[in-house]
């Protein structure tokens, strides 16, 4: 792993992880591990696309999204499995500064 990098657990309801239990690790990164003022980024993939298809939970994406907003961090996410139309919309998810699609 690279350093300044973190990882907190992903909501898959399949493998019994809550938005609640990513929310809490997030936040006890921040009070162990990283000020927020430190951190630049939170990426997200909106659809997981390995070892099956997991959709993040669209309480997820308001939560980090207001995370994001509160401590003035950037918002990235990865539309690589969703963008351009494949999910049914332009995009899964509409309030990041930033999107990678193909």
């Amino acid at each position: 792993m690279l350093p300044e990098v973190y990882h907190v657990p992903f909501p898959m309801a399949y493998h019994g992880s809550t938005v609640e239990q990513s929310m809490q690790a997030i936040e006890q990164l921040f009070k162990a591990d990283v000020d927020p003022a430190r951190v630049a980024a939170i990426i997200i993939e909106p659809v997981l696309g390995e070892g099956g298809f997991y959709v993040a939970p669209t309480e997820l994406l308001r939560k980090l999204r207001a995370l994001c907003d509160q401590h003035g961090i950037l918002l990235i996410v990865d539309e690589i499995q969703t963008g351009f139309a494949r999910t049914g919309r332009m995009s899964r998810s509409n309030t990041p500064e930033l999107s990678r699609i193909s």
